[in-house]
């Protein structure tokens, strides 16, 4: 089974390295790493893992987000997400975007292993805790959908303005990283409080927390990647 591993940390990427070349391990086999979502499709599409175990939080894009490009580039390839908490709501959008799983970052090393086999033989693994989504009812209309799905509403651009609001990014300074016009970024924060239903960037940090989604700032090489 070929595996590439995303998540932003060099160290920790090294620690599942470890457990992955484990004897214990098996046929397992890692064909690559990186950390950030934009190289790991490349890196997908190049190498074609069996399984792709993906941090929720990257620096350039969320994971669920990732699931779902992943779905379009690399259709034969399962993903598993990994993070340090799991809401049950945030566990069900991983799954609707398209992922096989979801794991925790504090489960033994022993769980995490087994959690990518299972994913490789086709089941679905999720937390400890957390039941399976419920399937959505046919011709059931976004606007009844409960609000925490909301999000799934976002373009990936409006994903990208979300997370920067989230870690405090000022319009300015999202312009600057994504190169684009403040302008541009007032536009899509109108669509993004459109969509969500919020007013300000302290309703949008709310509705992160309440969601489990306050991720630390991205960093390059160490440092805030967050122009001044």
């Amino acid at each position: 089974m070929k595996l590439l591993l995303v998540d932003g940390s060099t160290i920790f990427r090294m620690g599942l390295r470890a457990v992955f070349s484990a004897p214990e391990a098996g046929a397992l086999s890692v064909v690559g790493e990186c950390g950030e979502g934009g190289e790991a499709v490349s890196l997908a599409a190049a190498l074609s893992p069996d399984v792709v175990l993906t941090e929720l939080h990257l620096p350039d894009r969320n994971g669920i987000a990732l699931t779902r490009e992943l779905g379009r580039t690399s259709p034969s390839t399962r993903v598993l997400v990994l993070a340090a908490h799991a809401p049950e709501a945030i566990v069900h959008q991983a799954i609707g975007a398209g992922a096989a799983g979801y794991v925790l970052k504090g489960q033994p090393p022993a769980e995490i292993l087994e959690a990518v086999r299972a994913v490789g033989r086709g089941e679905l693994v999720l937390p400890p805790g957390v039941s399976p989504p419920a399937p959505r009812p046919v011709g059931r209309s976004d606007r009844n959908r409960p609000i925490v799905h909301a999000i799934e509403r976002l373009s990936q651009r409006e994903r990208e303005i979300f997370d920067l609001v989230v870690w405090g990014a000022s319009n300015k300074q999202i312009a600057g990283r994504l190169g684009i016009s403040i302008k541009t970024v007032e536009t899509h924060r109108g669509h993004i409080n459109g969509k969500l239903r919020v007013h300000t960037s302290a309703d949008i940090v709310r509705l992160a927390s309440l969601w489990g989604m306050i991720a630390p700032q991205p960093v390059s090489n160490g440092v805030a990647a967050l122009p001044q």
